[in-house]
């Protein structure tokens, strides 16, 4: 028969594991979690690397895995277009030497750069206390996943901050 858990998520629609607020920190509020940026390694994507944020996240942190729209994943959604990013193949002649394929990764790792830095940026701009406040008084999020994102971004300390990665992603 099927594992119970199967069933619990099929017939009564009940997530296994939702996705859960974080607490204020324990330090009573002064100050907020430290926030980890993850970076996929290639081929990979966001649902590869749930379980490892979750186990980073239960030590104490807010982690925001990016996905990566270079073609270097196994799956990714552009987010102005809402288009799947195809997988990108090496060009039709490519022997696999090593300068080859660094010219042809060159453009995945500058545009996972600009990614980053746009990450970063965010966070810094819409974490910590100060930002609850402005996005509090500013009009309510339409996006219901653009709201989540502003709460769990108010809990965060963007002085705090670590980019890490998997592979190509700590590149």
């Amino acid at each position: 028969g099927f594992p119970r858990w199967f069933g619990r998520l099929t017939i009564l629609r009940q997530a296994i594991d939702p996705p859960r607020m974080p607490a204020y920190p324990p330090d009573g509020g002064t100050e907020g979690w430290p926030v980890v940026v993850f970076s996929s390694g290639l081929s990979g994507c966001l649902e590869m690397y749930t379980q490892l944020g979750r186990e980073i996240a239960s030590l104490g942190a807010i982690v925001v895995a990016v996905e990566h729209e270079d073609g270097s994943g196994a799956y990714a959604v552009d987010a102005c277009t809402g288009e799947i990013v195809r997988p990108k193949r090496p060009p039709q002649g490519y022997k696999g030497s090593r300068q080859e394929l660094i010219k042809w990764r060159r453009p995945f790792l500058k545009q996972r750069v600009r990614e980053l830095q746009q990450v970063v940026d965010y966070i810094g701009r819409f974490g910590g206390r100060l930002a609850e406040k402005q996005m509090s008084a500013s009009a309510p999020e339409k996006d219901p996943r653009q709201a989540l994102l502003s709460e769990v971004l108010a809990r965060a300390d963007p002085s705090r901050l670590v980019l890490a990665g998997h592979s190509f992603g700590t590149a």
